[in-house]
C-alpha cells in the first residue's frame, strides 16, 4: 500500500510539472534540435542568423535601439561579401528598420524601435514602445528567431524571421507577424513594415514594380505610392547605370515561396528621413505617410520601402497574419524567381502548438510509467 501511494505521489508531482503553465513559466526552456522553444529573453546584445551568402541581425536588447529591429546584409560567402542589404547590415547593427501595430480601437501604434523621436502619424495616437512590454524569445534556432509581446489590449504579437537557402540564386529572408486578438471583443487594427534599404554605402536607391516575372516596369528615382499594388514584386538597386546588387521585395508573388506572401494594401517608396536627408520620412511617423514628390535616390538623400496591411476588425480569438520576403539579393537581375517551403498553417508555426503537443506527450509517457509501476507493485 505504501508502495502505490509513493507511486501516485511521484506521478502526480510529474504530471504537475508537465503542466503548460509549468512548462511555459519564464525561467523554463525546452530544448530540441538546437531549437528553444520557450526563453525570457534569450542572449543580450543581437541575434544574428547566418548562411553564408546572407545575415540577419535583430536586436535582443533593452535600453539599445529596440528589440526585435533587424537588418540584413551580405555575408562572407556572397559573390559581393559583407555589404549593406539594409542600413546598418554589414555591421550587425540593427537600428533603422522597424514593425508597427496600429491599433485603431485603442489608438495606439506599438513600435518595435526604441526612438522617442519617432512621432504618431494621427493626431491622439499614443506611441507605445514595444520594450516597455517585456518580451520573449519563443522560437530560436540558427536561421530563425520569433519573439513575442502582449500588447495593453491583449494582442498577443509575434514576430517570425526565418533565414532560407544556400546560394545566392536561392537565399531569402522571410518576416512574418503574427497577431492574436486576446481581448474579448473586436479589435481593429493594421500592420507596417518599415525597411531602410541600403545597398553597399549608397543610402539612396533606385525603385521599380514589375508587373509580373517577366515585364519590369520603370526604374524611378522620386517618392511613390502604390495603393492596391497589382504587381508581383518590386526591385531596388544603388544605380541602375553602376549597380553593386539588386534586391527584390514580395508583393503578390512569387508565388514559388511558401507560405505565399501576403499582398499588402500599400506599398510606398518614400524618404527614409529622420538624420537624413529629405526629411521628414517613413521613419520619422509611425504609420501613414504623405509622399512629397522628392527624388531620394542618388547621393545625400535616404530612401525607404512601407509595406501597409491596413486595419481591419479583428473578432476575439481570431488572427491577422502577414508575410513579406526579400529575395534575390545579387550582383546580377534575377532571371528565376527562388522557390523555397517553410510548409504548414501559420499557426502550426507558432511554437505554442510544437510546445503543447510535446507536453500532452510527457504527460502521456508519465501515466503509462506510473500505472506499470503500480501494477509491479501490486
Amino acid at each position: 500500500m505504501y508502495r502505490k501511494i509513493l507511486v501516485l505521489t511521484i506521478t502526480t508531482l510529474l504530471l504537475i510539472a508537465l503542466t503548460p503553465e509549468a512548462l511555459t513559466q519564464e525561467n523554463s526552456t525546452i530544448n530540441k534540435e538546437k531549437r528553444i522553444l520557450i526563453k525570457p529573453e534569450g542572449s543580450r546584445g543581437t541575434i544574428v542568423l547566418r548562411n553564408g551568402i546572407l545575415k540577419v541581425s535583430i536586436r535582443n536588447e533593452t535600453h539599445s535601439t529596440g528589440i526585435g529591429t533587424y537588418t540584413i546584409g551580405t555575408d562572407v560567402n556572397h559573390t559581393v561579401p559583407n555589404v549593406d542589404v539594409f542600413f546598418g547590415g554589414a555591421a550587425e547593427e540593427p537600428y533603422s528598420t522597424y514593425t508597427t501595430i496600429h491599433v485603431v480601437s485603442t489608438r495606439r501604434d506599438y513600435i518595435t524601435s526604441s526612438n522617442t523621436d519617432i512621432t504618431p502619424s494621427i493626431s491622439g495616437y499614443n506611441i507605445v514602445h514595444m520594450d516597455s512590454l517585456g518580451h520573449a524569445i519563443v522560437l530560436r534556432t540558427d536561421r530563425r528567431v520569433m519573439i513575442k509581446w502582449f500588447t495593453h489590449e491583449g494582442l498577443e504579437v509575434y514576430q517570425d524571421i526565418e533565414l532560407l537557402g544556400t546560394t545566392v540564386e536561392d537565399t531569402i529572408v522571410r518576416i512574418s507577424v503574427y497577431v492574436k486578438n486576446n481581448n474579448e471583443s473586436i479589435l481593429v487594427f493594421g500592420i507596417r513594415y518599415e525597411w531602410d534599404i541600403m545597398i553597399d554605402w549608397e543610402d539612396g536607391s533606385w525603385f521599380r514594380p514589375w508587373i509580373d516575372l517577366n515585364t519590369p516596369g520603370t526604374w524611378t528615382d522620386v517618392e511613390t505610392q502604390y495603393d492596391n499594388p497589382q504587381f508581383v514584386f518590386w526591385e531596388t538597386t544603388n544605380d541602375p547605370a553602376s549597380p553593386v546588387l539588386f534586391e527584390y521585395g514580395s508583393v503578390s508573388g512569387p508565388l514559388t515561396l511558401m507560405p505565399p506572401p501576403t499582398p499588402p494594401d500599400n506599398i510606398t517608396f518614400a524618404a527614409w528621413g529622420y538624420a537624413s536627408k529629405p526629411s521628414p520620412g517613413l521613419y520619422d511617423y509611425t504609420w501613414n505617410f504623405t509622399v512629397r514628390g522628392r527624388i531620394i535616390a542618388g547621393e545625400d538623400v535616404d530612401s525607404a520601402v512601407a509595406y501597409f496591411w491596413m486595419p481591419k476588425k479583428i473578432p476575439p480569438g481570431e488572427w491577422y497574419n502577414v508575410t513579406a520576403y526579400l529575395f534575390g539579393v545579387s550582383p546580377k537581375p534575377i532571371t528565376t524567381p527562388p522557390i523555397s517551403s517553410v510548409g504548414g498553417e501559420v499557426e502550426a508555426q507558432l511554437p505554442v502548438r510544437g510546445a503543447e503537443a510535446l507536453i500532452a506527450l510527457f504527460a502521456v509517457l508519465a501515466i503509462l510509467a506510473a500505472l506499470v509501476a503500480i501494477r509491479r507493485l501490486s
